[in-house]
């Protein structure tokens, strides 16, 4: 669920706007935001792991993003792995998960999202490799 208003507000209380907004208004909000999550996203990757990193995996580091803020991410122990060894995706998928707390207890929706995202991630990752290449690696030939 995103919060048009904790976009307009930076807070999540609803808003009341007179005249309200149209499905058009919403969607330009929202572009703009996520255009500007995406750059974010990019300056803290940087050109090297933007280079190497293929767009779902980028992707679901936006949507990371877009849900924690950009410090998140940028502060995380995820991006230390994934500057690390992107394709050591036990770990990843473990730091993923570990951002699926509110209040000290784990709210499934974090945890859904969380695990959209790790597989938003890891067809990333897979689609750089042939079944061969992927078979020889899990085989450890």
């Amino acid at each position: 669920t995103i919060s048009v208003s904790a976009f307009l507000l930076n807070r999540s209380s609803d808003l009341l706007v007179d005249p309200p907004l149209d499905d058009i208004q919403i969607n330009r909000i929202l572009s703009v935001k996520l255009d500007e999550f995406t750059r974010n996203v990019k300056v803290i990757l940087g050109s090297e792991l933007c280079t190497i990193l293929p767009q779902n995996c980028i992707d679901a580091l936006i949507s990371f993003s877009y849900n924690l803020g950009c410090n998140s991410l940028k502060k995380s122990t995820l991006l230390k792995k994934i500057r690390a060894d992107k394709n050591d995706l036990p770990a990843i998928k473990a730091e993923f998960m570990k951002w699926v707390y509110a209040g000290g207890k784990v709210v499934k929706g974090l945890q859904r999202r969380r695990e959209d995202e790790f597989e938003m991630y890891l067809q990333g990752i897979l689609s750089q490799y042939t079944k061969r290449e992927l078979i020889k690696m899990y085989m450890g030939i």
